[in-house]
């Protein structure tokens, strides 16, 4: 329940611009910087899961991920 990422498509992308931001729950959080992480990993090898993790939530508390997720946007539009 504490990762619950919504019923509907619209409910889905607000947690995920919550979640983008830092904002979304521990749990919420923790889910992407996991993920996150070992994508972070598997394209640098020389990193391990666990820096992969680190480099994850380091961008999104820094607010560098968010403004990769507007980049992206701006250039599919």
């Amino acid at each position: 329940e504490e990762i619950h990422g919504g019923d509907t498509k619209d409910e889905a992308a607000s947690i995920f611009m919550k979640v983008i931001k830092g904002a979304g729950t521990h749990a919420q959080q923790d889910a992407v910087y996991a993920n996150a992480g070992v994508a972070i990993s598997t394209i640098d090898p020389g990193l391990t899961i666990t820096e992969g993790v680190l480099k994850a939530k380091e961008s999104v508390l820094s607010g560098n991920a968010f403004q990769s997720l507007n980049k992206l946007i701006q250039l599919a539009v």
